[in-house]
């Protein structure tokens, strides 16, 4: 298959997939999810596959993708499916994820959300940008980032969820954390009042810079942690933050790599500066 019939047929499968998303949407039964009870967590699982399959890795065009993303946003509303307010509460003070269970719902509703945001950031957004949902969101990344993130000893975390199989334990841990770092990214990006008040005086942003010096060679780690630093450091607060721990010139230069730019956050940030002007950020 030359290259041209493969980057084809990539293409035709990607709109497939884009399609078929739009048609879940228009189906109705995402709508009627957020008060279906157990049903809820199977149409949850089902467009977290979805938006995974539609997940583009080049940057969105096409008619399919905009009619997949608007239908996508009529049918979720600012609730996600009831995914905004079941992450707050998972993630609240005094929930327990000491439970299989439990883990496993968080990590699939953090996923659902980094999802849904490749898929449209502005979704994310408005979700956790109205009332108090910017302050539950902080509260619940906080804690989140505070049981699980690795430690200085680069130990996945400290507590245990009494699965069989310890490794597995610490991959649904690590993943469910990259798919988090990933989200704020996508939550604060290009928005200055979420940014405000978000940041301000928040302990994440230290947490994130002092992770085990591995998250900065490992790309699936540097990928997910590095364009979220960048997304925060438009912030002047934040970038003063960062500076204290990182090098800002490590930043810049990851920015501006040949790898970065098939990342769908970095796209995100530079047209973003694009719309500010030349020498801005």
């Amino acid at each position: 298959m030359t290259h041209k019939s493969r980057e084809l047929s990539v293409n035709a499968s990607e709109n497939a997939r884009a399609v078929s998303y739009y048609y879940l949407c228009l189906s109705g039964c995402i709508t009627r999810a957020e008060k279906a009870g157990e049903v809820r967590e199977s149409i949850q699982t089902l467009l977290t596959v979805s938006a995974d399959l539609c997940h583009p890795y080049l940057p969105d065009a096409g008619s399919e993708w905009t009619y997949a993303k608007q239908a996508l946003r009529t049918a979720l509303g600012k609730s996600v499916c009831g995914s905004r307010a079941e992450f707050c509460m998972l993630f609240a003070k005094g929930a327990s994820l000491g439970q299989c269970g439990d883990f496993v719902r968080a990590a699939r509703t953090a996923h659902l959300l980094r999802a849904i945001a490749e898929m449209d950031h502005q979704i994310v957004q408005e979700a956790f940008g109205e009332g108090g949902w910017p302050l539950e969101f902080r509260a619940a990344v906080a804690r989140l980032l505070s049981q699980h993130a690795p430690n200085e000893k680069e130990a996945p975390r400290t507590t245990a969820l009494h699965l069989s199989n310890q490794r597995l334990d610490q991959t649904l841990s690590e993943t469910m954390v990259l798919d988090l770092i990933v989200l704020v990214g996508f939550v604060v990006v290009n928005n200055p009042q979420l940014q405000e008040t978000i940041c301000e005086g928040w302990s994440v942003i230290k947490a994130l810079c002092t992770l085990p010096a591995n998250w900065l060679v490992s790309q699936a780690r540097s990928h997910a942690l590095l364009p979220t630093l960048i997304a925060l450091s438009e912030r002047p607060a934040s970038a003063a933050a960062i500076a204290s721990e990182l090098s800002m010139t490590m930043l810049e230069e990851f920015y501006e790599s040949p790898e970065a730019q098939k990342i769908k956050l970095i796209q995100v940030i530079k047209q973003g500066r694009t719309k500010k002007g030349p020498g801005k950020k």
